[in-house]
């Protein structure tokens, strides 16, 4: 028992080592060369992009709009949209969404970087009506989830954002597979109609035509 209790000891203390060491560090997105790719789709990315655009909306004093429009990275998936949606909303006091292409004003996550115990994330946003670049940075790590502890703002102008959001074109995928389906499904059963029709049509004939023939059992002559 001891020597298993002096194991587990020395393996949390090794974790806890090659975190700090740098076991996890250089992870980015979007995809660099060189550079370790993180995962969008993985704790604490979300959680990452979520704060960091709530922490350059709560402190930009020239945002005036009635809702917080969002937008992440090329490449990241619906799943991710929806909990960074889910995780603004509940923190924003204005309604959320994810941009559009017809959006001037957005807070925008460029890029994403995690080394160790130290997390930086990239976010666009609308000063005045120019684009410009912030740097949201955290404090966190394995055993504790990762906190703002300062802002970068980069007063040079940007290039605007494009919109990603990739769920109004899976929707649209979606619907168009299930009016496909939804077509197949009317073309069979109209097909089972008519062969109903036709089949009682020539059922129908059939007995008349064996009425026609028949004997008539009440004219003798």
């Amino acid at each position: 028992m001891r020597a298993l209790r002096v194991t587990t000891i020395a393996s949390s203390a090794l974790l806890a080592v090659l975190f700090a060491g740098g076991c996890t560090s250089s992870l980015i997105y979007p995809p660099t060369a060189g550079k370790a790719l993180a995962r969008p789709d993985v704790s604490p990315c979300p959680e990452l992009m979520s704060d960091a655009m709530f922490v350059v909306a709560r402190t930009n004093k020239n945002t005036t709009e009635e809702c917080v429009i969002f937008n992440l990275p090329t490449g990241v998936q619906s799943t991710v949209w929806n909990k960074v949606q889910t995780r603004l909303g509940s923190r924003a006091a204005q309604p959320v969404r994810a941009m559009t292409a017809s959006d001037t004003v957005a807070f925008s996550v460029e890029q994403i970087r995690l080394n160790g115990g130290k997390a930086e994330v990239d976010v666009l946003y609308v000063d005045r009506g120019v684009w410009q670049l912030a740097t949201v940075h955290f404090t966190g790590g394995a055993f504790a989830s990762y906190a703002s502890d300062g802002i970068s703002r980069w007063v040079i102008p940007a290039n605007a954002p494009t919109a990603n959001d990739p769920r109004p074109a899976e929707a649209a995928a979606i619907a168009q597979v299930q009016s496909v389906r939804d077509a197949q499904n009317a073309a069979r059963a109209n097909a089972a109609a008519v062969s109903v029709v036709v089949e009682r049509t020539e059922v129908a004939s059939e007995e008349s035509a064996a009425a026609a023939s028949a004997p008539d059992a009440q004219n003798p002559n």
